[in-house]
């Protein structure tokens, strides 16, 4: 079963630059305390920071880890294995899981 992941999460594109979540699309569930993430706060967010030309941007994809049961509104949860590409076709993927607490599937 794959973890749910928090704001305190760190996902990064593949040349180590972070996305960056200002605030989260939602505060309703909360993992370990803080707002869980949801599809939103992934294609919203911006990577800060890329030196790659082009750089590092926006999310693109999300090839894989949205969960298929768990969802806030419309909106699925974000889950530990999530990953994807960015608009320079540059893969993403998550370095650091803050969450602990709660799995979903």
């Amino acid at each position: 079963m794959a973890t749910v992941l928090n704001t305190g999460a760190v996902v990064q594109c593949q040349h180590q630059a972070p996305l960056v979540i200002l605030s989260p699309s939602q505060t309703r569930l909360r993992v370990d305390g803080l707002p869980a993430l949801v599809q939103t706060d992934l294609t919203a967010a911006k990577f800060v920071g890329c030196q790659n030309k082009p750089p590092c941007v926006t999310v693109q994809t999300i090839d894989q880890g949205l969960a298929t049961r768990l969802r806030v509104g419309t909106d699925p949860v974000v889950l530990n294995g999530v990953r994807g590409t960015t608009q320079s076709q540059a893969s993403w993927s998550v370095t650091s899981s803050s969450s602990t607490s709660m799995e979903a599937a």
